[in-house]
C-alpha cells in the first residue's frame, strides 16, 4: 500500500523503478490512471488498484495533508462514565463528572458528550457489570447519583439534559 499525499506519490516510490514493467493503475470508477502516475501527476482523492506484470499488486491511497473541518457535522465526546477520574480518588466518577466534562466540551466548542447508559445493574452476586443488561430501563444507577444535585432528565428525544 502507498499513500499519495495531496494526491502526489513520492519519487522514491516502486512506481519510479517500475520502468520496462507493464504497469497499469485503475481508480475507483475503473478509469486508467497510469500515464498519470508514470508522470508522477497528482492524482484525484480517492483509491487506485496497481497491477505490476500481471501479477503483483498494491493499493495507492491518494489522501489529503490536512481536512477541513466539516460545518454540517456535530463534534461530540464520547466517554463511558466509568472511564472518567474523579479528583477525590476514593470513589466512582458520578454525575459530577459528567458535568464538568460537558461543560470542558461546551468551552472548547464541542456540541455533546456521549457516554453509555446509566440504567440500574444487577449489584448482588454474581454481578453484571454490562450497561447493557439492566436491572430496569426506567431507573438509574443509584452508583451515579449525586444527593446535593438534581437527578438528570431524560427526555422524550431521548437525549439527557441536566439541570444544575
Amino acid at each position: 500500500m502507498l499513500v499519495a499525499w495531496d494526491g502526489v506519490l513520492r519519487s522514491s516510490s516502486v512506481f519510479a523503478r517500475a520502468h520496462g514493467h507493464e504497469l497499469l493503475v485503475h481508480g475507483e470508477d475503473g478509469g486508467d490512471v497510469t500515464a498519470a502516475v508514470r508522470a508522477g501527476g497528482p492524482l484525484p482523492l480517492g483509491y487506485y488498484d496497481v497491477l505490476i506484470d500481471g501479477a503483483a499488486t498494491a493499493l495507492i491511497i491518494s489522501a489529503p495533508r490536512r481536512v477541513a473541518a466539516p460545518t454540517d457535522r456535530k463534534l461530540c465526546v464520547f466517554a463511558p462514565l466509568y472511564a472518567l477520574r474523579p479528583a477525590d480518588t476514593t470513589r466512582y466518577a458520578d454525575l459530577r463528572e459528567l458535568d464538568e466534562l460537558v461543560a470542558w466540551v461546551a468551552a472548547h466548542g464541542g456540541d455533546g458528550v456521549l457516554t453509555l447508559p446509566l440504567l440500574a445493574g444487577f449489584f448482588d452476586d454474581p454481578a453484571e457489570p454490562s450497561p447493557y443488561v439492566p436491572v430496569s430501563r426506567i431507573m438509574w444507577n443509584e452508583l451515579y447519583a449525586v444527593v446535593d444535585r438534581p437527578l438528570p432528565v431524560l427526555l422524550g428525544d431521548g437525549l439527557l439534559r441536566h439541570r444544575i
